[in-house]
């Protein structure tokens, strides 16, 4: 008996069926996580919950959400903003690695950072005091230049594209409120009559 095509398509898949074990699906969804700034789960291993929530906290207090759109659009500012920070994070983090990479390097590298070729080659002709005493004027400077991390276009481009998400999901959300308030049914008041309009009643 011959098989057809998509009764072995669907056998094979039977027997593959991915991760089944808490351990093993934890690692299945870690591998999409190319970057921490544009993944789908919602916070890092390394950021507070109780963080996030009192930003989406805040952003309702603000600006009073009354409908599913206007909560989902409180959502994605929050977690524009979320992103914003996490950014922020990263770059510090750049910026200090290459600190400390600097910080443990050899002294002649660290000689070659400060003047270049030139420099590490006349160092055997300085004297130790001499070095001693530009050391703490070479690190200063060093770390100065160190001040912006390598890939500072790409953060900054970043920054911007997550500003405009931010921006834009407010700009959505006071878009989407005033549409709501401005399909409000209009309430007129009841004017009572004044006294000197109020007709009489017969006398008897």
């Amino acid at each position: 008996m011959s098989i057809s095509r998509s009764d072995s398509s669907r056998a094979n898949g039977a027997q593959s069926s991915g991760p089944v074990t808490p351990e093993g699906k934890e690692v299945s969804s870690r591998n999409a996580l190319k970057t921490g700034i544009f993944s789908k789960r919602r916070l890092l291993s390394d950021e507070d919950p109780a963080d996030y929530e009192a930003l989406v906290k805040a952003l309702r207090l603000t600006f009073n959400p009354a409908t599913v759109v206007e909560h989902l659009l409180i959502d994605r500012a929050a977690m524009a903003r979320q992103r914003i920070a996490r950014l922020e994070r990263a770059e510090a983090a750049s910026i200090e690695l290459e600190r400390n990479a600097f910080k443990y390097e050899m002294d002649d590298q660290k000689w070659g950072r400060y003047g270049g070729r030139g420099l590490q080659m006349r160092l055997p002709s300085l004297s130790e005091a001499a070095k001693v005493e530009k050391a703490p004027m070479r690190d200063a400077l060093v770390n100065s230049s160190l001040s912006l991390a390598q890939d500072a276009e790409k953060f900054a481009r970043l920054s911007a594209s997550l500003h405009r998400e931010f921006d834009t999901a407010l700009r959505q959300l006071r878009e989407e409120q005033s549409r709501r308030v401005n399909a409000l049914p209009i309430e007129r008041a009841v004017v009572s009559p004044k006294a000197d309009e109020v007709e009489p009643a017969d006398a008897d």
